[in-house]
């Protein structure tokens, strides 16, 4: 498809690594916006890549146990 597939650069990666091993599954919609503002400056980003990519990693850790 022609729309491009959200990729986190690095340095997201990394800040998004960090809150999820801070625990609790999925942060809030208002932690959401907070997380998405922070992360913005290091790239394209929007509250649904990040949303969307905390709950695929929840589902990942979930498989891997």
């Amino acid at each position: 498809t022609a729309r491009q597939r959200w990729q986190p650069t690095p340095m997201q990666l990394q800040i998004l690594e960090n809150i999820f091993d801070q625990g609790n599954g999925t942060p809030s919609k208002q932690r959401i916006k907070e997380i998405t503002a922070e992360l913005s400056h290091h790239g394209q980003i929007s509250e649904t890549n990040v949303y969307n990519w905390f709950q695929n990693r929840r589902a990942r850790s979930k498989r891997k146990q």
